[in-house]
Formats: structure tokens, C-alpha cells, sequence
């Protein structure tokens, strides 16, 4: 194998290392995501935006034309959490019509059901109904238990996320008091075309910014993409589905109007903390490595596949460090601040560092994966590469693709038979 010397370019970041080859990943976006997108523009006013959230959720089939989902390599695209749109169209209620309001409302409240069942743990309740009905999960019940295995599951699924929350030192989501009928966090089950969400209900009982809330499940988790979970896709889709909102409501206990950039990653992240031999979310690792100069902070779906950040921090310094984060983000203006002072503080390392060095870490997978980076390095995609140059000097250029904030360019030089050293001006 012949070597060659990759710049990094990142904010005032230069580092030195080995090749790779560019590619090509074709992206497409979810209902959600366009309606987003259009609303930031100016196009759907916030009315529009917020109905059309509804529909996409429950009825996409009666979504306009140009917001209907899309099917790629044979799999609808569809949004996998919508808890930062709703907390955020909750946020600007207000601004909503009264009619709007109440459409909101009626189509995203609790609601009543025929069964519920706690949890082994004791820390749930599970709301759900049967099929035919229309929000009713699948009747099998192989055990004979008279609840059906499919909620079973999920109640175990949401039993190990909040253990393994414990284990990690975080706090308890604030109680919803007697809401749904006692002071178990509640658990819904809803036909719907999204994996899943939570809905911020009130504010919490603490000085600081906690807010409490429930979560709604999807009632079958079936047609989502594939993933390596051992007791197969469905399965895999609901316990990544769990640990995901239920992060959610336990990043609510600390501050819940951070950054939906912060928010989502970070849940996503905790996805491989409580089921690692899942992967669901290696659906989006190609989102990251194709378009490396992206910004961690981009506010749109990019953020679910900018996970790896948080597993590097867990990696190279310790788990406890994002707990640590959301414990300062209680006081601190931003859990992204407060991640940056705990950094500091516990190893001598700014964001900034951390985020070159992760840049390294990410040139490092697939069949560049020397066992000294990301612990699931050769089963990530190989990041994709700018430039490349094999004839010298080299004309003064551009970067392609210009990196944003805590986003990356890599450029390649092949020395070819030259020898000598190489100059970078």
C-alpha cells in the first residue's frame, strides 16, 4: 500500500495522516424533515407547520404531495424522533391559532386505554389496547401471561434504559404526579408513522429548568430499516426506540430547552450505552462520514449521525463525562459550555482539542482501522475525502467543501516515487 499525507482541516485544525477514497452517498428527506426545512424558510407559516407535523406523525397519506415520505432501497424514510419538533412547537404555542391549538392538542394528549401493565421494575406503566383497534399493539401471547408478549418486551426494554441511566449516575425524569393514574412514568402505544416520542407536559419541581412528561411508543415498531439486533429488526427498532425517549425525558430533568442539535445526538448516543448489539444507529453513520464538514451543531436531521462525537468523549476520557455535562447545563448557559468546562476541569482538554483529535479518530475506520480509535471502527464507513493532489507544487486553492464549526475537510497529497519533504504554506 502506498501512503500519503492527509491535512485535516477543521476551524484552525492541521493534522497529518493516510489515504481514503471519495464517494458518493445519495440522502433524502423525511416529511418531517422538508417540513422543517420549509417552515425555516418562510414558506408554511407556523400554523401550517405545526398541522402538517400532526399528519406526518399520524396520517402522512394526507400530507400535500410535496411532503410525502419517500422510499429508499425499499424502506419508507421516516423521521425516528419528533420530541424536539413538539417540545419546540410546544415552546411557541402561543403563537399557534386557537383552532390550531386545539387540533395540537386533541391529536397528541394522553389518552385513555383498555389495559395497562407495570413494568418489572416497577418504574413504568404501560398504557396500551389490542388489535383491531387502531392504536392496539399485536395480541400474541405465547406465555400465556394475559399481556401480550410485544408490551412485555418493551417494559423490559424500558427497565434496563432506566438501570442503566442508574448506573450511570443520572437523575430520575421529574414525577408527573398522579397523571395516568399514579406516579409511574407512562408509557403509550400509538399507530403512527414515527418510531417514537415524548411530550413536555410541565415544568418540574427543581430551581432549574426540568420539565416532566410521558412517551409514546410505536405499536409494532414493523417496516422501519434493519438493524443487527440478535432478536431481529422490530425488536432492535423498539429497545433503541426506548432508550432513545426515554433519554429524552431524563435530559428533561436537567434542562429542557437545549439545543435540539445537543438533544438528539446525545440520545442517539445513549442508544449504544443501553443496547450496543443493536446498530440501528449505523443507519445514519453514512450522513456523517459523506459529508464530514458539517457542523456538529447543524440543526437538522445531520445530528442523529454526529453520535460518534459523544462515544469518542466516552471512550478516550469516561462515561460519567456527559452526565457531568447535563449536571452543569442546570446552571451554565448551554450543555455544550458546560461539557467544554468539565472537560477543562477533569483532564486539561477544551472543546476544541477534544473535536481535533476526534476528527483523527474518524479518518480512522473501516479498513483503516488500526484498533486504536472508535471500538466499532471497521464497521463505520470510511470518511469521505476532498481533495486529492499527486503532482507538486500545488496551486493555491480553496478547501473544498468549507468546513463549518467543529465540522472537517480532509485533503490527501500522494507522494508518488517524489521523495523529499513536504511543504505546506
Amino acid at each position: 500500500m502506498r501512503w500519503a499525507w492527509i491535512i485535516l482541516v477543521a476551524g484552525m485544525i492541521a493534522t497529518a495522516f493516510a489515504s481514503t477514497q471519495s464517494r458518493d452517498v445519495q440522502s433524502s428527506l423525511t416529511p418531517v424533515e422538508v417540513i422543517e426545512s420549509d417552515y425555516r424558510k418562510g414558506y408554511i407559516t407556523v400554523d401550517e407547520r405545526a398541522l402538517h407535523v400532526i399528519q406526518a406523525i399520524k396520517a402522512p397519506h394526507e400530507l400535500p404531495s410535496s411532503y410525502q415520505p419517500q422510499v429508499v432501497n425499499g424502506h419508507t424514510k421516516t423521521t425516528r424522533c419528533v420530541s424536539m419538533v413538539l417540545r419546540d412547537i410546544i415552546q411557541d404555542f402561543e403563537l399557534l391559532s386557537l383552532s390550531t391549538q386545539a387540533a395540537f392538542q386533541s391529536s397528541l394528549a394522553r389518552f385513555e386505554t383498555d389495559y395497562t401493565f407495570d413494568s418489572p421494575g416497577g418504574f413504568f406503566k404501560l398504557h396500551y389496547n389490542i388489535l383491531p383497534d387502531s392504536n392496539g399493539v399485536p395480541a400474541v401471547d405465547a406465555d400465556s401471561s394475559g399481556v401480550p408478549d410485544f408490551v412485555e418486551k418493551c417494559a423490559a426494554y424500558c427497565d434496563s434504559s432506566h438501570v442503566r441511566h442508574l448506573e450511570l449516575g443520572y437523575l430520575l425524569p421529574p414525577s408527573d404526579g398522579v397523571l395516568g393514574g399514579d406516579s409511574l412514568l407512562d408509557v403509550y402505544f400509538q399507530e403512527m408513522s414515527v418510531y417514537g416520542y415524548v411530550i413536555p407536559e410541565g415544568n418540574g419541581s427543581e430551581p432549574w429548568n426540568d420539565s416532566y412528561g410521558y412517551i409514546v411508543l410505536n405499536s409494532d415498531f414493523l417496516g422501519f430499516e434493519p438493524n443487527d439486533d440478535p432478536e431481529g429488526s422490530q425488536w432492535g427498532a423498539a429497545k433503541v426506540t426506548v432508550a432513545h425517549e426515554y433519554h429524552h425525558l431524563v435530559q428533561y430533568a436537567y434542562d429542557s430547552s437545549e439545543e435540539r442539535w445537543f438533544m438528539e445526538l446525545d440520545a442517539v448516543y445513549m442508544e449504544e450505552m443501553v443496547f450496543d448489539e443493536s446498530n440501528d444507529c449505523y443507519n445514519y453513520l453514512d450522513a456523517f462520514f459523506a459529508y464530514p464538514q458539517k457542523s456538529l451543531m447543524e440543526n437538522s436531521s445531520h445530528y442523529y449521525s454526529c453520535f460518534p462525537w459523544e462515544l469518542y468523549l466516552a471512550q478516550k476520557f469516561d462515561t460519567s463525562l456527559m452526565r457531568a455535562a447535563w449536571e452543569g447545563a442546570r446552571f451554565a448557559p448551554t450543555v455544550f459550555e458546560a461539557l467544554g468546562d468539565s472537560l477543562l476541569e477533569r483532564y486539561g482538554w477544551t472543546l476544541d482539542s477534544a473535536f481535533s483529535e476526534f476528527a483523527v479518530w474518524n479518518f480512522c475506520t473501516n479498513l483503516r482501522d488500526d484498533g486504536l480509535h472508535h471500538e466499532e471502527a471497521a464497521d463505520y464507513p470510511a470518511v469521505d475525502i476532498g481533495l486529492s493532489h499527486a503532482t507538486y507544487p500545488v496551486p493555491l486553492q480553496n478547501s473544498p467543501g468549507y468546513p463549518n464549526g467543529y465540522g472537517t475537510t480532509y485533503i490527501e497529497f500522494f507522494p508518488g516515487a517524489d521523495t523529499g519533504t513536504l511543504v505546506l504554506t
